[in-house]
């Protein structure tokens, strides 16, 4: 089966934009992990040394799940009209 004859859907869109960012999202860690090693560690002993380390670890984390999410959604949602757009294009 051809993939450019194959109807996009939102639910194929949502899918393959989520996978993508959360692949830009780990790079991105994994770039300030190498290149701004002295701010991370800062960042995690202030986390660590903090009354509620627990706490503010699962905001950290809503954090970036929803920020995830959000621009998935976004992503997904402009990478569909593109599609279809592009199709009806095509077709005329």
């Amino acid at each position: 089966m051809n993939k450019e004859n194959q109807e996009i859907t939102f639910k194929q869109s949502l899918k393959h934009t989520s996978i993508v960012v959360a692949i830009i999202m780990f790079l991105r860690l994994i770039k300030k992990l190498i290149f701004k090693f002295q701010e991370t560690k800062e960042f995690i002993h202030e986390l660590l040394s903090s009354k509620a380390p627990f706490l503010y670890g699962m905001i950290v984390v809503c954090t970036v799940i929803i920020a995830w999410v959000l621009i998935s959604l976004l992503c997904a949602s402009l990478y569909y009209f593109y599609k279809k757009i592009k199709v009806r294009v095509i077709k005329n």
